[in-house]
């Protein structure tokens, strides 16, 4: 991985990430590891996290709202963060989610799941090449590495930056260094669950069959994910 030399220099890392995907836990790992001075991290600055982006995009987005301005300058340094998270797992999450918010939502219905993943592989093409195009600056996080455990992902990540953590070691979000000496409850209740793939029990055997028959599969490798995976 690439190290970067100047240790005064300050890395700006734009988010990206499928929604339910680990996008605001990486955040707030991000912004309790790296000093402020040292990192800047931005979500839904630039444009909307969970989007296809491009320069023009972006030089758009300042343009309309006015603000960082002095990034313009800068995009051939930005660093970018793209978390992913296997399709069906995915899908399933986010219609949950949608759900909760009241949205009715038949998680049955493969015509749901199919519309989900239609809507999203286009976001994954565009990001796809953006880590193409910007080598050594740009990193897959996925959603089941980041909640089985996160400090080979913040490892990683600090290797790409060239930076250590504040302090010298790496927190959680959810260590004592965040809640007054003691330790709090973990973000992911159910880690073992998204880990281990037990969320399949919840889909139908024809909700599966829909999402692989429409999922392209070859992009979805790019990411890291198979087919059979479980």
């Amino acid at each position: 991985m690439p190290q970067v030399t100047s240790a005064t220099s300050r890395r700006v890392i734009k988010q990206l990430g499928m929604q339910r995907s680990g996008t605001n836990y990486l955040e707030k790992l991000l912004r309790l590891n790296f000093r402020p001075k040292d990192v800047l991290v931005l979500n839904n600055q630039l444009g909307c996290k969970h989007h296809a982006i491009s320069e023009k995009s972006i030089r758009t987005w300042v343009k309309e709202k006015g603000k960082l301005q002095f990034l313009l300058d800068g995009l051939d340094s930005m660093y970018y963060s793209v978390n992913v998270r296997n399709p069906m797992s995915w899908s399933l999450g986010f219609l949950q989610h949608r759900k909760r918010l009241g949205d009715k939502v038949n998680l049955k219905d493969p015509k749901v799941h199919i519309e989900q993943i239609q809507a999203v592989m286009p976001v994954l093409r565009n990001w796809r090449d953006l880590l193409a195009k910007n080598q050594g600056r740009a990193w897959i996080i996925r959603f089941e590495d980041l909640v089985a455990d996160y400090l080979p992902v913040m490892k990683e990540i600090s290797e790409y930056l060239g930076l250590q953590p504040r302090g010298g070691e790496f927190h959680n979000i959810n260590q004592e260094v965040l809640s007054g000496g003691r330790v709090a409850k973990s973000k992911y209740k159910r880690r073992s669950y998204h880990v281990s793939g037990k969320w399949k029990s919840e889909l139908t055997p024809k909700v599966q069959q829909a999402i692989m028959d429409t999922m392209d599969w070859e992009l979805a490798a790019f990411f890291g994910y198979l087919p059979d995976y479980d």
